[in-house]
């Protein structure tokens, strides 16, 4: 907390983190997601840089070239990703941050997700065509939505698939492309975070605060927060939850909703992470600056 440029992580309520490590990529920062099981973070820039952390903050990969990545997603086991290009290409990479395979779709990707062994991919469109696809690209199912999907993850303990449309529309899905259960939405949302078996979901609603769900889809409570959230991660047994918002307010929250630190960052707050254990949140920062926070348990 000593650096003038971090001390903000101290000068809010509750307990502060420790900075475990940090990392400034060459270029601000586009995308990031992270590995529960492997503990490593995929992190793209905006010039075309993709870049592999370990849990020490050290670089095993790095890769240059890439065009326009726009989002990325990660397997729980840190054994493959997947990130979308541009308008209509996805791409999944090996840990080397090598292609695997390249698919041009006739339609923009809005969303694109793997599942935690990375044996299966999602990939939605602008159409409101959703895919599910096996590691070697064969199509496990298609199904369509009525609007078209931006937020996508795969269960971990479960074969299902929760998606959710900017506005108006939650839902889960079998690997078959059958619901499970759908649902209504009353705001424009910023991001999707699920538990491993889909007991609880959780929207960063902008006008309507955190918006939780229970595993049948039904609404389970609701929170506001000084400011208007738009970016939420989630341990996978639901623990722990981060939140930032458009203010760029940060919160640390435990699963019975209590506020365990905050802060407001002196930027644009662009991704949000959590280790699986709750330790350690992993804030990804508009100027292209990553931070690796960790609260010590035993204390």
């Amino acid at each position: 907390m000593n650096s003038p440029s971090l001390q903000w992580l101290g000068d809010g309520p509750g307990r502060p983190p420790q900075i475990r490590w940090s990392f400034v990529l060459d270029a601000p920062l586009q995308s990031m997601a992270i590995s529960g099981e492997a503990g490593t973070l995929l992190a793209a820039d905006q010039s075309g840089g993709l870049y592999l952390f370990d849990r020490q903050g050290k670089i095993l990969s790095v890769t240059r070239g890439f065009q326009e990545i726009r989002s990325l997603a990660f397997s729980r086991r840190g054994t493959s990703g997947v990130a979308i290009l541009g308008e209509n290409r996805v791409v999944s990479v090996n840990v080397a941050l090598k292609i695997e395979w390249s698919k041009d779709l006739n339609e923009a990707a809005t969303a694109a997700a793997v599942s935690p062994f990375g044996e299966h991919y999602a990939v939605a469109l602008a159409n409101g065509m959703n895919y599910i696809l096996r590691s070697d690209r064969k199509q496990l199912a298609k199904f369509e939505t009525e609007r078209p999907i931006h937020f996508a993850e795969f269960l971990e303990t479960e074969t299902d698939l929760v998606v959710s449309a900017q506005y108006g529309f939650i839902g889960r899905y079998t690997f078959q492309g059958v619901p499970v259960w759908q649902n209504q939405t009353f705001s424009n949302v910023g991001q999707l975070a699920v538990t491993a078996n889909g007991s609880l979901l959780a929207l960063a609603m902008f006008s309507h605060g955190i918006q939780k769900y229970n595993r049948d889809g039904e609404t389970a409570g609701r929170f506001a927060l000084e400011g208007t959230p738009h970016l939420i991660a989630m341990t996978p047994a639901g623990t722990r939850m981060a939140i930032a918002t458009l203010e760029n307010h940060l919160y640390w929250i435990d699963e019975q909703g209590k506020l365990l630190w905050a802060a407001s960052a002196p930027e644009t707050i662009r991704e949000l992470a959590v280790g699986s254990a709750g330790e350690n949140l992993f804030l990804g920062l508009q100027s292209g600056r990553i931070l690796n926070l960790y609260w010590n348990p035993g204390h």
